[in-house]
């Protein structure tokens, strides 16, 4: 189960669990209001992942489905403006720059994944 932090200014617990369930609703948030039916939004998300396989297996279907969306635009596409209406900020932006802001997003929150798996590896508990 995911423990979400009690506000926008907690930094709370940087768990895989949460990192990993944090990119997955990014992801499915934003292609659901780019390329879907534009109904559900983050909190209509099942986030309990029964276990880390069934987590990164989200995961990649997520990521998946937004890069073939994506894949089918043309240039002009990219750059419209308010192409995805899943926040105030993706409705004022050309595309493209929500396409930039989630490969941050995925390339910030995989490398903290990275490095908590390298420290419980070199930690006494492994």
């Amino acid at each position: 189960m995911v423990e979400w932090p009690d506000g926008p200014d907690d930094p709370g617990p940087r768990t895989i669990a949460w990192l990993v369930s944090h990119l997955v609703e990014v992801f499915t948030e934003r292609w659901e209001w780019t390329f879907g039916g534009r109904t559900r939004r983050r909190d209509d998300l099942v986030l309990a992942h029964p276990s880390a396989e069934a987590g990164v297996a989200a995961l990649v279907e997520a990521v998946g489905a937004w890069r073939e969306g994506i894949a089918g635009l043309s240039e002009d596409e990219l750059w419209t403006v308010g192409r995805s209406q899943a926040t105030p900020v993706d409705q004022q932006a050309p595309f493209a720059h929500l396409v930039l802001h989630l490969n941050r997003e995925l390339i910030h929150h995989g490398a903290e994944i990275t490095v908590l798996r390298d420290l419980y590896r070199a930690s006494s508990a492994a």
